[in-house]
């Protein structure tokens, strides 16, 4: 899953131009702190920007994105004009990469 979603950006930066600095907030789904370490660091995000449920919350699948999305606009991480990442990798090896400005 790791390299889909490295394999996944890659065809965004070539078709949108993003880099690993490209976003305020990353918001993904989220399986344990080793896989998602992992896939973090795959592509190069500062961890700073990763709202991380999964601590608190475990693996929550495909619920995890819309989630994590809610729970980060509450705490104020989402904020107006921010370029919000929304990354979903599944276990049958679906990846999808959805750019949003807040």
């Amino acid at each position: 899953g790791v390299k889909l979603a490295r394999e996944t950006f890659d065809q965004g930066a070539a078709a949108f131009g993003w880099t690993s600095d490209s976003f305020d907030c990353l918001i993904c789904h989220q399986v344990s702190a080793s896989h998602t370490r992992k896939f973090r660091e795959a592509i190069g995000f500062d961890d700073e920007i990763l709202v991380k449920t999964f601590p608190v919350y475990g693996n929550m699948g495909p619920a995890a994105v819309p989630f994590t999305l809610d729970l980060a606009c509450e705490a104020g991480l989402a904020r107006a004009g921010d370029r919000i990442a929304l990354m979903g990798i599944g276990s049958g090896l679906g990846c999808s990469i959805m750019e949003i400005v807040w």
